[in-house]
This record gives C-alpha cells, sequence and structure tokens, in this order.
C-alpha cells in the first residue's frame, strides 16, 4: 500500500509491518478501556514514524553521499584533463 512520496520516491507500507507492530503492542491490548488501545495505536505510530524517519535520513544521507561523489569524479576529471 502506498502511503506518500519523498523526493519522488514512493513510500509502500508493507503488510507484515502492520502485523509486526500489532504483535509488539500486544502488552497494551489487554488494558480494559480507552486507555489500552490508545497507547497500543500511539506504540505504533512511534514505530511507524521512527522507522520512516529513519528511511527518510538514509536517503537524505545517500543524495550527500552522491553529490559528493559526483563533485569529487568532476575534480578528477578536471585534473586529468589538465595534465
Amino acid at each position: 500500500m502506498e502511503v506518500g512520496h519523498y523526493h519522488n520516491a514512493p513510500i509502500h507500507l508493507h503488510a507484515g509491518f502492520l502485523i509486526t507492530a500489532f504483535i509488539l503492542a500486544w502488552p497494551f491490548w489487554p488494558m480494559v478501556g480507552l486507555r489500552g488501545n490508545v497507547l497500543a495505536l500511539l506504540f505504533m505510530a512511534i514505530i511507524f514514524a521512527s522507522i520512516l524517519a529513519h528511511a527518510a535520513w538514509r536517503d537524505v544521507m545517500a543524495c550527500r553521499a552522491a553529490a559528493r561523489y559526483s563533485r569529487a569524479g568532476q575534480r578528477r576529471a578536471i585534473l586529468a584533463s589538465a595534465a
């Protein structure tokens, strides 16, 4: 299921993530009433946000590294043509 885009890259939410998050939130579900449900859903949202932030930061670092290496390649090409 596609949930959005980041820098023109699609963000997909796999069903396995929902199942895993549900299982990890299991200790909150048996709490009676609204409090348990809110805590479980909040826990699942925090897990989703942390994984999304991790993936977004990896994308940012990959873009920075690509820009750095492309500039280094341009410098090598300039130095090679000057020699």
